[in-house]
């Protein structure tokens, strides 16, 4: 895959992010600039008791300004000692924790100063527990799995996806489907899979369900009406903008099906996700809930989409898996509505929009969406839709409730992220949605989080048009997460498979120490047999089963370990 350009100068990384394009269609990285680093290795082990000096060494910059310490988790790691640029850090209890150094320094006498986060795991065992070092993957044989053998003097490193990305990615992910979700793949019950259960545990830490939480399959296909007076008696909230006699009768199984195994697996779920117009019933847009009527009012929409957004969420927070959802997708794909309409409506179906296939909110809405509402197909989408906001405020308002604005994520989620037109409009719509205005009085961070789907294809995307995205999130003051990440062949080879792989890891791990915040990386699938995408586009890092790891798994963790 080749590049005709290298990476602008205005991207703001500190570190590497420069990408040229050879020949042989493998991206060489520029070398990376001067910035403090930590004397320890990325992981280090201790036993309770006993106690290790970590320092932040100049590694050529001009001055350390500040440096502060924190652990994450006290009871098995403390930070006992801190002496100028030096701590003592002391096992407390056997388990894992992250020891970081928030550095702030001047790279020379003439710069600003720059802040940076240092990192590094420290396990905690006890002196009873028998210490056996893991052998570490190497990272000049990316495509085998990690060597027997350990370097002399060198900390074994990580053997799974969590361990090795957990540095500078907080949640690592990825999605499953167990059956009774839209289009059917997924393959088998993930949930009745111990294979993949203990596949699940080892390498990741959150979960997204493929389809069985988007709108249709939680409001059905075919509605169920309650009177309102049934629904309260059933414990629904009815929303004071709430102005019909019925509502639609909300079916969580599957929601909770999905969050008692997560619960009972000790992973977190990310929620895909509560609007979007491609996986939606037909009948929750149209009067009476009949498919056959005509479409509501914008009001009356806003109020169904009020109702679905709360009780929803309530129901999740006022369970007893609440501490599992540390995310929600609130919206999806709302810049992609175009597609669908072109799609649909064509000279054999004018009428497209009466399909019962058709899931879009356009029909509603009108030129709330669209710059130019009478020709919707070619128009471009406006950038401040007023019910994205109120979708938005409606979910931080939930949040609020229970107390949990500022530890849940709410993100906008979207594909061709790393495109020009849409990590503008993506930027756009995002400070729009946390814009002072009468819906958002006190300017509240509705949003908190920008969701690339990175279905990525070779050929197609490139590791600049990620790094420019990144950097115009990071910029911006959002939390990134990669939420669908696949990567097809697209007629490639293997060998510049994984070396987009490295590259796009390499970018991750130093952007994150140049300031971005990255809360989830999640892989849309574990096995090239269940991807949407087909087998034979080898999208995923397993083959045939999550016993079947391919290169491309080695790969990802053999270069996180470098940093």
């Amino acid at each position: 895959m080749k590049i005709t350009k290298p990476i602008s100068k205005t991207i703001s990384i500190l570190l590497l992010v420069c990408l040229i394009a050879t020949s042989g269609g493998e991206y060489t990285f520029a070398k990376a600039k001067k910035a403090p680093k930590l004397s320890a290795s990325k992981t280090v082990k201790l036993k309770a008791g006993a106690s290790k000096k970590i320092s932040v060494k100049k590694n050529g910059v001009k001055k350390l300004v500040k440096v502060t310490w924190k652990s994450s988790k006290k009871s098995c790691v403390a930070i006992n000692k801190t002496k100028g640029t030096s701590v003592k850090i002391k096992g407390k209890s056997s388990g894992k924790a992250t020891v970081t150094a928030t550095v702030k320094y001047k790279s020379d006498k003439r710069s600003k100063t720059s802040s940076k986060k240092l990192k590094c795991k420290v396990t905690v065992s006890n002196d009873s527990e028998e210490q056996t070092p893991t052998p570490a993957p190497t990272a000049n044989a990316p495509t085998d799995e990690p060597n027997e053998t350990q370097s002399p003097g060198r900390t074994p490193g990580p053997t799974n996806l969590l361990s090795a990305l957990s540095c500078f990615v907080e949640n690592v992910g990825t999605c499953i489907s167990y059956g009774g979700g839209w289009g059917g793949w997924g393959g088998s019950s993930a949930v009745a899979d111990s294979a993949t259960t203990a596949y699940i545990k080892e390498n990741f830490n959150s979960l997204t369900a493929e389809n069985e939480m988007k709108p249709c399959n939680v409001l059905g296909y075919q509605p169920t009406i309650l009177t309102i007076e049934e629904a309260k008696n059933q414990g629904y909230i009815i929303p004071d903008s709430y102005t019909e006699a019925y509502v639609p009768q909300i079916n969580y199984s599957n929601i909770d099906k999905l969050l008692k195994y997560a619960y009972d697996n000790g992973i977190r779920v990310r929620y895909h996700g509560l609007l979007w117009h491609e996986q939606s019933s037909n009948w929750f847009f149209r009067k009476n809930f009949d498919s056959s009527a005509s479409y509501v009012t914008p009001e009356i929409m806003d109020a169904r989409n009020e109702f679905f957004i709360t009780n929803v969420m309530s129901h999740v927070y006022s369970g007893q898996y609440k501490d599992v959802v540390y995310c929600w997708d609130v919206i999806n794909e709302y810049f992609h509505m175009t597609e669908c309409i072109s799609r649909i409506r064509t000279e054999a179906n004018p009428d497209g929009d009466k399909n019962e296939d058709v899931k879009c909110y356009y029909e509603v809405y009108g030129d709330k969406i669209f710059e130019d509402a009478s020709d919707p197909i070619n128009s471009p989408v406006k950038s401040n839709p007023e019910y994205i906001k109120k979708a938005f405020k409606t979910a931080h308002d939930i949040l609020k409730s229970y107390g949990l604005e500022n530890k849940v994520e709410l993100v906008y989620n979207d594909y061709d992220t790393n495109m020009n037109d849409v990590r503008r409009f993506t930027i756009e719509v995002a400070n729009y949605i946390n814009s002072k205005d009468e819906l958002n009085p006190d300017g509240e961070k509705l949003l908190t989080t920008i969701g690339m789907q990175a279905h990525d294809k070779l050929g197609k995307h490139s590791i600049s048009g990620h790094v420019s995205t990144i950097d115009a999130i990071k910029q911006a003051g959002y939390n990134i997460q990669f939420t669908e990440f696949d990567l097809a062949l697209n007629g490639r080879s293997e060998a510049e498979q994984l070396q987009y792989l490295e590259d796009l890891i390499t970018v991750i791990a130093l952007e994150s120490q140049d300031g971005a915040h990255f809360t989830c990386f999640s892989w849309w699938g574990m096995t090239d047999s269940s991807s949407w995408l087909g087998a034979n586009e080898s999208p995923l890092l397993c083959g045939t089963s999550v016993n079947d790891k391919k290169p491309a798994y080695y790969t990802v963790i053999n270069t996180a370990y470098r940093f």
